[in-house]
């Protein structure tokens, strides 16, 4: 997984960034994995361990990732939940 470096981060910042950006994917795919449902991004944040510690926008880029390297895929608009924010949003699944 690679850390997007928007903020510019030096040093033992960057390092320590990059290290949390490698983790995330694996374990949004165990939250997957182990529910063995469709699930959006803000259920996946909501079923991570310390997820109170990560952005749900590092959520949602890692899930985007995820679906390029075709290791989810997002389902039709037809599934769609409410989100956080009281609007619809897309859910994921394993391929």
């Amino acid at each position: 997984m690679t850390y997007y470096n928007t903020n510019e981060l030096e040093g033992r910042a960057l390092l320590e960034a990059r290290m949390k950006a490698h983790k995330l994917p694996f374990e949004i795919l165990k939250v997957f994995r182990d529910m063995r449902i469709p699930l959006a991004p803000h259920q996946v944040h909501d079923l991570l361990p310390n997820g109170f510690a990560i952005p749900l926008s590092s959520v949602r880029r890692a899930m985007t990732d995820l679906t390029e390297g075709y290791f989810l895929v997002k389902m039709d608009k037809e599934d769609m939940v409410m989100g956080t924010f009281g609007s619809p949003v897309h859910k994921w699944e394993l391929v």
